[in-house]
């Protein structure tokens, strides 16, 4: 039998029988009958067995809680994976959402400033890509006499 796993393994029957002994020994006196000694070791045995029932007990409820404390703490972690899990989909969708809004006010962008360079005659503009890997519009330009 082990009290934890952390210890040793008990040897408890001759602990049991030594501490038997000692105490029917100390308790009754060594110029006691054997008629008395049975009495009182009857006595110690059951308030031994009430004491090993106690300790029983004890030892079930606490891996009851320790049980119960598992399952709380499992179901903590669950939560808390399926809480980071919505939260990922959750920022995945918000920046899916603010690139698709970022490319739908470029094409408008673009749309409004293409109709405003042709209202004005002036021929439409091309992306040109600079060493900093934004882009810049430039008017493309015709050069005469090249």
């Amino acid at each position: 039998m082990t009290t934890d796993e952390s210890r040793e393994p008990v040897a408890l029957p001759e602990a049991l029988a030594n501490l038997i002994i000692t105490l029917a020994n100390r308790h009754t006196g060594p110029d006691s009958t054997i008629v008395e000694k049975c009495i009182d070791f009857g006595f110690l045995l059951s308030a031994l067995a009430a004491a090993c029932a106690a300790l029983y007990n004890v030892d079930k409820d606490r891996r009851a809680m320790e049980r119960k404390w598992r399952i709380e703490r499992e179901e903590r972690e669950r939560r808390r994976k399926v809480e980071e899990e919505e939260r990922k989909r959750r920022s995945t969708a918000e920046e899916e959402g603010r690139k698709l809004r970022r490319e739908v006010r470029e094409e408008v962008w673009r749309r409004v400033e293409r109709r405003v360079w042709e209202g004005m005659g002036v021929p439409w503009m091309r992306r040109v890509e600079t060493w900093k890997g934004r882009c810049r519009r430039t008017m493309s330009v015709r050069v005469e006499g090249s």
